[in-house]
């Protein structure tokens, strides 16, 4: 309940101070003057107001050691929600974590000493404080629904396992009661909607897309016999890079600008495709039913522009090829 008081309360502040129509360098100014007086207010109440700082850890190890009586803890409690909804909602520096905690560690605080009070057979003085650990676990967990890992981080910063069963217990109560709140306004409900899960949870359209889909057909070759400069004119011409190397009809190899521009400029013309072209026993290749996302990891491994498509049982003979160009724009097609 608290957990939802202290959600509720920092949203309507923020609101309110998003609705002033007033410069916003000015709106941090007024809010830290609510803090100031709520500081003073609380100094001169019980002698803490300065605990209302910072993250809150002076007011944690305080509560943890039984130093503050319990109309001290409750006046934190109220206090820390004032001063984080102040800071945070008038567009101050800071975060939500430690104050949390702070305010989680001095209402269990609070909780203790009065069920030591009423209960003094059953629960004793050590144990009071461990109603300190507790509250941060389960206010933690209510106002941030994340139960599980309330429980870890207040076992991790303690050192101390002994308190797991009561941990999950409240940090599992808290979570139900405060299911429909959350002081963090863009968590989603579940991984599902995360769009930082949200790979994880589809299946990539390349997967149940094959090579067949994109590849070119209409593929224009050129021959072992051709020289670097008919190479370059072709890539001058048509803007394609890359060309298939056939030699009777079968593939042999291919071509590309590199392989061309190696070539010194007033040899190109004697130079011939088969001196510089990467030879089929070395080649790469892709099959029609192989699948798109396998041949743009074949493409991007090998730092590669386009495979050359061929048959499985003859893989001289080639059907067409595919580029990176073609797997996006199918890739685009299919989103």
């Amino acid at each position: 309940l608290v957990g939802i008081f202290h959600i509720k309360l920092f949203h309507r502040i923020r609101d309110l101070f998003k609705k002033w129509k007033i410069k916003n360098y000015f709106k941090p100014m007024i809010g830290g003057l609510l803090l100031g007086l709520l500081v003073l207010f609380v100094q001169q109440s019980c002698g803490c107001g300065y605990c209302i700082f910072g993250g809150g850890y002076e007011s944690i190890q305080s509560a943890i050691d039984g130093e503050l009586a319990v109309d001290v803890l409750i006046l934190l409690v109220l206090a820390k929600i004032l001063a984080t909804s102040f800071t945070l909602g008038s567009g101050g520096s800071g975060g939500i974590f430690a104050p949390t905690l702070a305010v989680g560690a001095t209402l269990g605080g609070a909780f203790g000493i009065v069920a030591h009070a009423m209960f003094p057979g059953i629960i004793g003085d050590m144990q009071s404080t461990s109603f300190v650990l507790i509250g941060m676990a389960a206010l933690l967990a209510g106002v941030a629904r994340v139960p599980i890992a309330a429980i870890v981080i207040v076992s991790e910063l303690t050192g101390n396992y002994n308190l797991l069963p009561p941990l999950m217990f409240a940090s599992t109560i808290a979570y139900l009661v405060t299911s429909n709140w959350t002081i963090y306004e863009k968590q989603v409900l579940a991984r599902v909607d995360s769009p930082a899960h949200r790979e994880e949870l589809t299946i990539d359209i390349l997967e149940n897309a094959s090579v067949r889909d994109a590849m070119a057909t209409d593929v224009m070759p050129v021959n072992t016999k051709n020289s670097v400069q008919t190479v370059l004119h072709l890539i001058t011409k048509y803007g394609h890079i890359g060309y298939p190397v056939l030699a009777d009809n079968h593939l042999v190899g291919i071509v590309t600008f590199k392989d061309a521009e190696r070539v010194p400029a007033e040899d190109r013309g004697e130079v011939l495709v088969e001196q510089v072209m990467t030879s089929a026993t070395s080649l790469i290749v892709t099959y029609p039913d192989e699948s798109l996302e396998d041949a743009l990891r074949k493409l991007v491994l090998n730092d590669i522009g386009r495979l050359p498509v061929v048959d499985r049982d003859d893989q001289s003979k080639l059907l067409g090829i595919v580029t990176k160009s073609d797997i996006i724009r199918l890739h685009a097609q299919l989103r």
